[in-house]
């Protein structure tokens, strides 16, 4: 036990006790930072006890003491444990014998203390019992006021909310929301601002509904709106229950019948007189409704109803040529329909009708106003509606020329009695959400008595000469008709009867036709030449209103031959040479016809039986063909080489109009050589050596083929029964290959390292056209070394430090492994006995995982909060092919302190994404840019070589996205110069270097532009970029499936049009192909980018190398690659460290404190009061609306750089601006936006700041 010779909790030498002050939801303070300790022997079996604790008070270490579990540790050293000093309960430390005088000092000074209410205590004293001597802590909690909460979704997930607007109405912004403030009953403001009024703020606005504008008036608040801004204000004291119902119940509101669909956003803030809450936005989704279109009968004149007068008997008339239709929000009727029906006292003779004319037309069904076809016609006879189904071409103007041409008729004898007819206008656009789609008006026809109908008579001389199998047209002297009150339209002739032909119109078989289709020459007469005979009878009609029956009469031709049809007569000698599995052109001379009576387009050969082959008409297989594509040379035939014989049957046909037989008769081959096939023989030694686990490459002295009658193209070689390794081509495991393939050198065996053995089957063929069977053979390895495999082994410290609840990280420092005979892909960890939490691998509970992922950040550990101790098991194997045992070792996480001011990432193995208000980091997406010398960046000689990729790394940092541009080379003056950029070089090549750069980068998104060489170095470009670009999508679908591939098209090639659009059809298809099998791939095009943006022809100049970063930028924002798993940040977090690489920090509306490290870094700190330091490297402080009074303790003028773009500052005089905006203060600029928006540049002379120091758009 120890023994006291002096405690003095302060250590100033005057005075034993210690008063400090805290501020509230400031960080964590020293209790007794300055303690002062001797004593002889150490405490063990003694204590330190911490008393008067209110529950609000915390209790913690600093970083000179550190907690495992309840384990108190100084210098690594456990010196006790520890419990209580949560909830008002004492804070105890039972120290053991490591527990020195010296040790228990350090306790001491890093005792720490933190207040967690928002109304905390002003004035607490805290009693230290160390060993039974007491001292005391004075704590002066001094208040700060915290601002109000405001959450516009209430229970729901998340601050924001939604709301959806339908037309015509007003909805709530947030019925939801909730507002309280931590520290005061009362607040004293609160504003919602409408951003945009699209549809201007005449009809646009927000307001306060009956129960919320109650609510105000009752607190005697003071409520405005501003129509100029959109700002609606409620000022005054009252409760947070009062400003939460007004909350709830404001109201977006707009008046317009055709209202944009653009989303509104609402902005909230409420303010409790010292600090406003964080600015919360609601959105508002518009929903348009149909409006009921407009119908008026009468034009300009009252109503909408019209009224008709007519005489019975009368030509038809029009209802009103003043008619007007009109629709507000249907620019067309498609889908809609005008209906036109009798409402009083229709009859059955009462016609509905569309009178036409040259505006208006009507072909069969279809009605045309100015020769578009706006709908179809149906019914309008005999007292039934008369309807029009519109398309999308009837438009308002269009339907109201339509509605102009409507009308009437009944016959003489119709009753008198008013008619009333409805006219009803659908505009076909619906009714949901209480739209009106239906118009309606009235028209009213008077009637008088009118003259009786006249049947009209048959005139002409009903008769004609005609040549057999001959078209006639009749014209009005062949037959017509006379009628006193019918016109050519009213006027129908029908025939019956019809004898060896047919009576069509324009083409058509009709039965019976008008007078006026007559009269324009559409009437003829087919003699089909059966018989040398022709007639029809024919009778005329006008309506028939006079209830008369028409009489038919005999027209009579004289046909002028009977001769009908002479079959045709094969010619030709039948028989041909031909050599075998050879092609053979026909001649008129191998067979023709003779045929008086027909030509060639009307001669059909006929071919059957065919023999050993096939007859092909330009290359396709037909069994029949006209006479007229045998002369052209069309016709062909194919032996297939079975067997040296070929025949088949051949006949000829003209129509067969006189229902003879054709006779076919043999065509006989000479074929002149019995030759079928000779089948390929295996040559070669069969055997190889390799060394165990390598790579071999076949040559045509390990295995050939000789084969007199094919060529390398033509062999293929099988290979089965692969033991301890695979055959590749190009590096993908195949079971065949050609002879071609392997003269190039693509063919190789790969030996997978399990045994010191290998060997294949392997058999020839070259199309099986003898139909032997192949013979397979063995070839054999010898393997060099018997090595088999060394198991890997564990690395790291297998130890951690998690926050309770929270989520941590692994790195390669935690936990790795070392194989000497292994990469990566290779190698699982597997783990077990997890406790305390849960093992993530990409955000999902997981018991396996790859190096790959470890070193992409994608694996996690999620603490669950509860007191069991955090731990798991883990073992790494490599395919166990050596038969060891893995054995597994602990993983420990120790339990830190939580809520932290600090987030060090200095040790990330890439550049960090932080978002303190997303309360996430993530680590950075890797990227390669793959291609040729445009992606290397090739510039005029003097320029930097940056290409696009400068231009896309600061479009996507804008953007909020931070990627790690990766690859073996790096060129250009950029934050992230690397890339794999390869002048010069052809997709093949690219192809062939692709699968060790995605094994050794591992990207998530590649930025793909290939085919540029192959233009300018290859005949037909497009089918070699074809197969390259597909080769290279499949590769990494197989072995990378999640890495985004973003194919680009060519740009313009001075002199190569048609090559350039030939190659970029087909990336389109190939990328269309994959899209279609799933694969991950985005097609990219560059469309804008012209031959007047290459400096030499070939490659961009900066404009064109911009406007390629734009579209690339484009593509990955639309479908951003899979990244990393993110990691949540603790509340408390207000100072973040990034790594050493390039980062993107992004602050809250918290006092910041944000530093960059090495690496070019993009600093953001939003609102609040924030200190920034970028390091070393190019930075850029990015400053945004809202932002407070920061301070950037490290500005590097010519390097770093101010970013105020989000301000769209218009900057023209920047000697002005400077006077205006920029002032010293002693050695430090300040560069002030405007009053409370200021960033303060230490160390920065204020005359020495220039335009180029700055961001202005």
């Amino acid at each position: 036990m120890a023994t006291l010779t002096s405690f003095d909790l302060n250590g100033s030498g005057t005075g034993l006790n210690e008063s400090r002050t805290f501020q509230e939801g400031a960080s964590a303070i020293l209790l007794a930072p300055s303690a002062a300790l001797s004593a002889s022997g150490n405490f063990n079996g003694q204590s330190l006890r911490l008393s008067g604790l209110l529950a609000e008070a915390q209790i913690g270490f600093a970083s000179g003491v550190s907690l495992a579990g309840t384990s108190v540790r100084v210098g690594g050293v456990t010196v006790g444990s520890v419990s209580g000093g949560t909830n008002g309960a004492d804070f105890v430390i039972a120290f053991n014998s490591n527990a020195t005088a010296s040790r228990v000092q350090t306790v001491l000074r890093n005792l720490t203390y933190t207040d967690a209410s928002d109304t905390p205590t002003p004035n607490q004293t805290i009693s230290f019992n160390l060993a039974g001597t007491v001292r005391t802590d004075a704590i002066t909690v001094v208040p700060v006021n915290d601002r109000p909460v405001l959450d516009l979704n209430g229970a729901a997930s998340g601050t924001s909310s939604s709301a959806s607007f339908i037309e015509n109405r007003s909805v709530a912004v947030s019925p939801n929301a909730t507002l309280t403030d931590p520290d005061t009953s009362s607040l004293v403001s609160l504003t919602a601002t409408l951003l945009a009024l699209p549809d201007g703020n005449a009809l646009e606005r927000l307001s306060l509904d009956a129960a919320a504008a109650s609510a105000a008036a009752a607190a005697g608040l003071s409520v405005t709106y501003s129509a100029s801004t959109g700002a609606l204000s409620i000022d005054g004291s009252a409760s947070a229950a009062t400003y939460q119902a007004i909350l709830r119940g404001i109201l977006y509101e707009n008046g317009s019948d055709q209202p944009s669909t653009a989303t509104r956003t609402v902005r909230v803030s409420v303010s409790d007189g010292t600090d406003a809450s964080l600015v919360r936005d609601a959105s508002i989704s518009i929903t348009r409704v149909n409006d009921a279109p407009l119908l008026d009968l009468n034009g300009v004149a009252a109503g909408t109803g019209v009224t008709l007068s007519y005489r019975t008997g009368d030509a038809p008339a029009k209802f009103s040529a003043a008619a007007t239709v009109a629709d507000i929000d249907s620019a067309n009727f498609g889908g809609g329909s005008l209906r036109i029906g009798f409402m009083a006292n229709g009859s059955a003779g009462d016609q509905l009708l569309i009178i036409t004319d040259a505006t208006v037309t009507i072909s069969g069904t279809t009605v045309r106003v100015n020769g578009t076809s706006i709908g179809t016609v149906s019914g309008g006879t005999n007292g039934n509606d008369l309807v029009v189904s519109l398309n999308t071409s009837a438009t308002p103007a269009a339907v109201q020329t339509l509605l102009q041409h409507v009308g009437f008729s009944t016959g003489a004898g119709s009753p008198t009695s008013p008619r009333e007819v409805t006219f009803t206008l659908n505009d076909g656009d619906g009714t949901a959400n209480g739209g009106q789609a239906v118009a309606s008006a009235v028209a009213t026809i008077e009637l008088t008595a009118g003259q009786g109908n006249v049947a009209p008579t048959l005139i002409g001389d009903l008769q004609a000469t005609i040549a057999n199998a001959s078209t006639y047209q009749f014209t009005t002297s062949d037959f017509f008709y006379t009628d006193p009150d019918d016109g050519p339209a009213g006027i129908t002739f029908s025939v019956s009867n019809i004898d060896n032909g047919f009576v069509r119109r324009n083409g058509t078989a009709v039965s019976s036709f008008t007078a006026e289709q007559l009269a324009a020459g559409q009437i003829t007469y087919w003699h089909d030449g059966t018989e040398p005979v022709g007639s029809f009878r024919i009778a005329v009609e006008d309506g028939n209103e006079d209830g008369s029956t028409p009489v038919a009469q005999n027209f009579v031709f004289n046909v002028t031959t009977g001769q009908v049809n002479t079959p045709p007569t094969l010619t030709g000698d039948l028989q041909a040479t031909i050599a075998n599995g050879s092609t053979y052109q026909f001649t008129t001379s191998d067979f023709f016809y003779t045929d008086p009576d027909d030509g060639p387009a009307g001669i059909a050969f006929s071919v059957s039986n065919i023999d050993n082959g096939f007859v092909r008409r330009n290359g396709t297989a037909v069994s029949s063909f006209t006479a007229e594509q045998l002369a052209a040379g069309q016709i062909t035939y194919w032996h297939d080489g079975t067997e040296p014989v070929g025949s088949f049957r051949i006949a000829v046909e003209d129509g067969n109009e006189d229902g003879s037989t054709p006779v076919a008769q043999n065509f006989v081959f000479n074929i002149t050589t019995g030759q079928v096939n000779t089948p390929p023989t295996l040559t070669g030694d069969l055997q190889a050596t390799i060394a165990n686990a390598s790579t071999y490459q076949f040559t045509t002295s390990d295995f050939f083929y000789t084969d007199p009658d094919d060529g390398p193209a033509g062999v293929t070689f099988s290979v089965s029964n692969l033991d301890n390794g695979f055959v590749r081509r190009n590096g993908t495991a195949v079971s065949s290959f050609t002879a071609e393939q392997l003269a190039a050198g693509q063919i190789t065996y790969w030996h997978d390292g399990t045994e010191p053995v290998g060997s294949f089957r392997i058999a020839v063929e070259d199309g099986n056209e003898d139909g032997s069977t192949p013979v397979a053979q063995n070839f054999v390895f010898n393997v060099t070394t018997g090595q088999v495999n060394t198991p890997p082994t564990l690395t790291g410290d297998l130890r951690a430090t998690i926050a309770s609840g929270g989520s941590y990280v692994l790195s390669q420092a935690d936990l790795f492994y070392s194989d000497p005979d292994d990469s990566a892909t290779g190698v699982a960890f597997t783990a077990s006995g997890v406790t305390g939490g849960t093992l993530l691998v990409a955000g999902a509970a997981a018991m396996s995982f790859t190096p790959q992922q470890l070193t992409n950040g994608l694996v996690a550990f999620r603490h669950d909060g509860s007191s069991t101790a955090p731990s798991f098991s883990v073992s790494v194997e490599d395919g166990n092919e050596d038969g060891s045992t893995p054995v597994a070792q602990s993983f420990i996480l120790d339990i830190g302190t939580g809520g932290s001011s600090a987030l060090d990432l200095s040790g990330a193995v890439r550049g960090v994404r932080v978002d303190l208000g997303a309360a996430q980091w993530v680590l950075a997406t890797k990227v390669m840019a793959l291609g040729d010398s445009i992606t290397n960046g090739d510039s005029p000689p003097g320029q930097d070589e940056h290409g696009y990729r400068g231009f896309l790394y600061q479009n996507l940092v804008e953007a909020g996205r931070l990627v790690d541009l990766v690859g073996p080379n790096s060129n250009g003056q950029v934050p992230d110069p690397q890339h794999a950029g390869y002048p010069g070089e052809t997709g093949d090549d690219i192809q062939a270097l692709l699968p060790n750069l995605l094994a050794t980068y591992t990207p998530s998104a590649i930025l793909l532009m290939v085919g540029t060489n192959d233009v300018l170095q290859k005949s037909n470009p497009q089918n070699a970029v074809s197969a390259e670009i597909a080769g290279m999508l499949n590769h990494v679908a197989q072995a990378s499936p999640a890495t985004h591939v973003y194919v680009a098209t060519l740009l313009p090639l001075a002199g190569h049009d048609t090559q350039i659009a030939n190659v970029n059809a087909a990336i389109r298809s190939v990328v269309a192909d994959a899209v279609g099998r799933g694969q991950n791939v985005s097609l990219v095009e560059m469309p804008s980018v012209a031959l007047s943006d290459l400096f030499d022809g070939i490659h961009p100049n900066d404009t064109g190398y911009r406007e390629m970063a734009g579209y690339w930028t484009t593509a990955f924002l639309a479908k951003p690659p899979a990244a990393g798993m993110g990691t949540a940040i603790d509340a408390a977090v207000t100072n973040v460290t990034g790594s050493s690489h390039n980062d993107l920090l992004i602050g809250d509306g918290r006092a910041n404190e944000l530093s960059g490290g090495a690496g070019a870094d993009w600093i953001r700190g939003e609102a609040g009061n924030d200190l920034l330091t970028g390091g070393a490297g190019r930075d850029v402080f990015v400053f945004a609306p809202g932002f407070g009074q920061d301070t950037v303790r490290d500005f590097v003028r010519g390097e770093d750089l101010l970013d105020f773009k989000a301000f769209a500052l218009n900057v023209g005089d920047f000697a002005s601006w400077r006077q205006d905006h920029i002032s010293a203060s002693g050695a430090d600029a300040i560069v002030t936006i405007e009053p409370g928006h200021s960033v303060t540049l230490t160390g920065v002379s204020a005359t020495a700041l220039q335009a180029s120091d700055f961001l202005f758009i």
